[in-house]
């Protein structure tokens, strides 16, 4: 059994109401690849801090703006990645927060190579 991770992310309302920004990159782009990436990393790294805490159940908590600067992204790029991760089913977000789903496909994304396309 996989074990879930729960990371509470407060963002703006219109994250949680499926709108996205409509000035988004191709999805087919290396800049797209890249902010997927970026967001990725951002997400991982956050859910590590917390295990290396000792707090890993405990639910995480950080502004849109913070998770953004985290992962070098606009705050609009940073919703539509992760409003993407939900569509996708590695992520579920929540008003109270985030639920890593499939960790391991966050890692591989996380890792992917722009270039080995």
């Amino acid at each position: 059994m996989k074990k879930l991770f729960v990371l509470c992310i407060t963002f703006f309302s219109n994250i949680f109401s499926g709108t996205s920004d409509t000035s988004a990159p191709d999805p087919l782009t290396d800049e797209h690849e890249i902010e997927r990436k970026k967001a990725a990393t951002a997400l991982l790294e956050l859910h590590n801090l917390y295990i290396s805490t000792g707090e890993a159940k405990k639910p995480m908590v950080i502004s849109l703006p913070d998770m953004a600067k985290m992962a070098d992204l606009s705050e609009e790029r940073t919703a539509s990645v992760f409003l993407e991760f939900k569509e996708e089913g590695l992520i579920q977000m929540e008003k109270s927060g985030i639920l890593i789903l499939k960790r391991s496909k966050l890692k591989k994304i996380a890792r992917q190579s722009i270039l080995t396309r």
